[in-house]
């Protein structure tokens, strides 16, 4: 087992190849590999099944961030090979989908965004995790987004770039403040992958109340099971984040969907 995110996956791939199984626990900034366990409990659940050979092991996908790409300022994702995984479906989570480049994917993204834009309220700091989705209202504000960073906006304007979890705390103190995610696609998670410095005590801070979610309709249709999940390494703080959310997924338009 590794405790890592994709680029030790994609260390441990040009290390070993598929000499031997191995397991990821999701610890790493960016997690969009198949070769990972939902989280930590699940992985010793896969373990113990694989001791056990009630499973097998099959091939999953090591991705990684397109550099070439991030430079042009888009966010894709490269596959860099296959590792050999204990595999229990229901237990580890999927690749991440990229949001197809399409004139309908980009226009959804665009009303959405007006939407968040329309509902801002004066002097509260707003907090912007990583992705396109949410990139794209920043882009309707003329503003600059860091594309893998946690950003803050007040009155639509920038008040810091790819901040940490101590910037954030100091930042909104105690100001009316809102978390602004999307989740990842095909794997639904909203909190706890690529947007740690979101952590349980800026959560907390923040209050579950005040976190916005917005999706696409091609993110909505493509949810494991039809259900967004959360990761946040604080077990209690992810019981009471789980049940029935809004998301934004379109202009004057919601979904009602579960967090499991």
């Amino acid at each position: 087992m590794s405790l890592s995110g994709d680029g030790t996956a994609q260390d441990i791939f040009k290390a070993i190849n598929q000499d031997v199984p191995v397991l990821g626990i999701p610890t790493g900034v960016k997690v969009h590999s198949s070769c990972f366990s939902i989280n930590a409990k699940a992985a010793a659940r896969i373990v113990a099944k694989y001791l056990w050979d009630e499973i097998s092991v099959l091939e999953e996908e090591v991705m990684d961030v397109d550099e070439k790409a991030f430079r042009d300022g888009i966010l894709s994702t490269e596959l860099k090979g296959y590792l050999l995984v204990p595999y229990e479906p229901t237990l580890l989570q999927e690749s991440k989908l990229v949001s197809p480049r399409t004139i309908d994917e980009r226009e959804n993204q665009i009303r959405t965004a007006r939407q968040v834009i329309r509902n801002f309220e004066n002097d509260v700091y707003y907090i912007l995790g990583p992705g396109t989705t949410v990139k794209t209202i920043c882009d309707l504000l003329n503003i600059k987004k860091s594309l893998l960073g946690v950003d803050i906006i007040r009155n639509k304007e920038i008040v810091a770039l790819d901040v940490n979890e101590n910037d954030l705390l100091t930042i909104i103190n105690d100001n009316p403040s809102k978390i602004i995610v999307s989740p990842i696609g095909r794997q639904g998670i909203i909190l706890g992958r690529g947007n740690l410095q979101i952590s349980p005590a800026v959560i907390n801070k923040v209050g579950k109340e005040n976190l916005i979610i917005i999706a696409t309709h091609y993110k909505i249709s493509n949810l494991p099971n039809g259900c967004l999940m959360v990761d946040t390494r604080d077990s209690v703080l992810d019981s009471e984040l789980k049940g029935y959310v809004r998301v934004i997924i379109d202009s004057n338009e919601i979904r009602i969907v579960k967090i499991k």
